[in-house]
């Protein structure tokens, strides 16, 4: 099992044109990186990433003189939501090639789920007593686990790109990812978004047993499993943000 080593968080007054503004920051160097770039992380703290020969101080000088660009997408950033709160807005999950409607209760001793077959729906039993989140994480990701585990066998077999394992996981920043060992890693939230972006993904991390890269020639890999690969790629971008956060309080 690989441990994901913990970056440390650091804080900075950072000029804006309406004052400093103080700011939360992580910094990370990348050999892949061809200049220096600021994202925002599902933490509200913005990711300072360079070139691996860049030094920490030229990535916080940096920082100093994007005061405004930090602050206008802080502010557009809201707090991640609780698994609870995303289900009373859309009590789905997406499975099968259906959309399985969610009933939640709390009268169950233990977390469990059930599915109905008939009415598409899944009955979900929960503990009062106990923590809530916790009991619909528990869940979630071990239907997650059965049903992307199928469909990364069905897909692999498909396309003849057989991994050693599967795992499913609650990845920070990935949706999925491919080892040097030929291990696909899939994110529970899969289970959140549409059929075809959920195929997308799993056709992205199945195309790495072949191309361990992201060169043209994965690319063309990828369009030869997914001729949609483009407008899914975007449409993952787009969705991606506030489904990474789900959970994360």
């Amino acid at each position: 099992m690989t441990v994901k080593k913990q970056v440390a968080l650091h804080y900075s007054s950072v000029p804006t044109s309406q004052g400093d503004l103080l700011v939360p920051y992580e910094f990370h160097r990348s050999r892949k990186a061809k200049s220096v770039r600021l994202s925002i992380g599902w933490k509200s703290q913005v990711v300072i990433t360079v070139p691996w020969r860049f030094s920490y101080e030229e990535g916080v000088q940096f920082l100093m003189t994007q005061g405004d660009w930090v602050k206008k997408h802080l502010d557009h950033t809201h707090r991640s939501e609780t698994i609870s709160e995303y289900y009373m807005k859309q009590p789905f999950w997406n499975a099968y090639n259906k959309k399985w409607r969610l009933q939640i209760q709390y009268q169950g001793k233990q977390a469990r789920y059930r599915l109905d077959q008939k009415t598409s729906s899944v009955d979900i039993k929960l503990n009062r007593d106990k923590n809530l989140e916790l009991q619909l994480m528990l869940v979630t990701r071990r239907f997650a686990s059965q049903v992307l585990e199928e469909r990364t066998k069905e897909l692999a077999q498909y396309t003849n790109l057989i991994p050693s394992s599967i795992r499913i996981g609650n990845q920070a920043t990935r949706w999925g990812s491919c080892s040097q060992n030929r291990t696909i890693s899939l994110n529970w939230r899969l289970l959140l978004i549409p059929f075809h972006l959920q195929d997308h993904i799993i056709l992205h991390e199945l195309a790495h047993l072949q191309e361990m890269n992201h060169s043209r020639n994965f690319y063309k890999l990828l369009k030869k499993l997914d001729e949609n690969s483009e407008v899914n790629n975007n449409e993952v971008k787009n969705i991606g943000s506030k489904i990474m956060r789900l959970g994360r309080v």
